[in-house]
């Protein structure tokens, strides 16, 4: 699974390194939000329709993980 998002950390570093703090923030605590609650079916949904990619709960979950991982790195 971890090749198939190898560019997630990269690009929420990039986002990290190039967009201003407050979006970072707001972004940071969306995807923490998602990840406390467990909305999988809600990322599912996004990934399915806007990443054109089919997406289990497992991948959901790993997907959330590695943006957080990028932006708190």
């Amino acid at each position: 699974m971890a090749e198939n998002y190898s560019e997630v950390i990269k690009l929420s570093c990039e986002f990290k390194e190039t967009e201003y703090q407050q979006y970072i923030d707001k972004l940071l605590a969306e995807v923490t939000e998602i990840k406390q609650i467990e909305q999988w079916d809600t990322v599912q949904g996004y990934v399915i329709e806007y990443g054109m990619r089919n997406c289990n709960v497992d991948q959901a979950r790993y997907l959330i993980q590695q943006i957080l991982l990028g932006l708190e790195s």
